[in-house]
């Protein structure tokens, strides 16, 4: 399970951004939401909340990156990263590093602040068991890579074949983390994503394939079945309408919030039955109506449910989603010049105030500024 991430001048991040899921065990607890360990109790879900363009999304977008660089060594699949970004499609066993390393200086160093050019770094902590381990990349604006690994507070070089093995277990095999994307309207639902469907159940056989019927009607009451094919991949549903009058429709013809709904099914069913997950949303909320997001933060955080101890990480722009977070040391917020601040631990917030008033009044110091916006629409009239 993940203890704390922490990530510096990666993209839209000035300076550092860090997020604690190691529960402060001094404050009251009714059993949910924690999962409780020897070397501490863990969050079960946990949530990050701002304004626009604050740094919430490339706070996720560099969890993916680290985590892809966990896949193996670091340093090349960072440049084999480079080399698709770069359209070059041929895999390249050699590359040239005095060409890769403009990429790297390119897209993956920071942008400057007072004309300052910083490293970007990387912190994942997690503990397995009785152990500790951290993993720590940080990337020189020259484009170096440089990777430690600290077990139970030992440091050990990346190079050693031990660790490197121990580390993979962690972060690639007891430990996956996943994204679950945003599908507009006008999004297809790819062939991996409908494939994954009979994946699932053939793995998970004890599952009939009527129970992602029933959690779409969750989303869409008048769903009544669905329609297999000869592959047993689901390719249409059939809708029933108050007249009783019954259409097929196919899987891309639902509307953004239902294919969200579906894409989650898979994602949430792994996570809570068959395999631990560090599950992240960017805006869990967006496309579904509160309840459904708030059924989800229900999931994660009722360790009857919540089999494998999976974790849930999302952002938010909604106040009252993270009213219903089982702790308030599950709730963070970007204050207005970019630190990171958790209700819980640094505000000192009562379990049973609400997040949404302080929120809403701006006395946190992460809301728009709403009376800028009316000026400028002023000034055009």
């Amino acid at each position: 399970m993940i203890r704390k991430i922490v990530i510096e001048n990666f993209r839209g991040i000035r300076n550092k951004m860090e997020i604690n899921f190691i529960a402060n065990s001094k404050r009251k607890s009714n059993g949910k939401g924690i999962e409780k360990k020897s070397k501490g109790e863990v969050l079960l879900a946990s949530s990050l909340i701002s304004k626009n363009a604050s740094g919430k999304t490339s706070f996720i977008e560099g969890i993916i990156f680290m985590n892809s660089l966990n896949q193996g060594d670091a340093y090349n699949n960072l440049m084999w990263s480079l080399k698709l970004k770069n359209n070059n499609k041929e895999k390249t066993d050699k590359i040239d590093y005095s060409v890769s390393k403009e990429l790297v200086i390119d897209y993956f160093v920071s942008k400057e602040f007072n004309n300052e050019k910083k490293d970007i770094r990387f912190v994942l902590e997690s503990i397995d068991n009785n152990h500790i381990v951290k993993l720590e990349i940080k990337i020189s604006n020259r484009g170096m890579v440089n990777e430690k690994i600290t077990l139970d507070n030992k440091v050990f070089s990346s190079k050693n074949e031990h660790l490197q093995k121990f580390k993979s277990n962690i972060f690639n095999e007891d430990l996956k983390i996943e994204r679950v994307g945003f599908l507009s309207s006008s999004n297809q639902l790819s062939e991996i994503m409908i494939l994954e469907s009979n994946l699932f159940f053939e793995y998970t056989e004890k599952y009939p394939k009527e129970l992602l019927i029933e959690w779409m009607t969750i989303a869409d009451p008048k769903i009544v079945k669905g329609i297999w094919s000869s592959k047993n991949l689901l390719e249409n549903l059939i809708l029933k309408f108050n007249d009783e009058k019954e259409k097929k429709i196919s899987l891309n013809e639902l509307s953004s919030g239902s294919k969200k709904w579906y894409d989650m099914f898979f994602k949430i069913m792994k996570a809570l039955l068959t395999k631990q997950t560090f599950l992240i949303f960017d805006e869990l909320e967006r496309s579904l109506h509160h309840s459904l997001a708030s059924f989800v933060l229900k999931l994660f955080n009722d360790p009857k449910i919540n089999k494998m101890k999976s974790q849930l990480f999302f952002t938010t722009h909604s106040p009252l989603l993270v009213d219903e977070m089982e702790r308030k040391d599950s709730i963070n917020y970007i204050d207005s010049i970019g630190n990171v601040i958790n209700m819980g631990n640094d505000l000192k917030l009562r379990e049973d105030l609400k997040v949404t008033k302080n929120f809403l009044t701006q006395e946190l110091g992460s809301h728009p500024k709403m009376s800028s916006a009316y000026y400028f629409m002023k000034k055009l009239i």
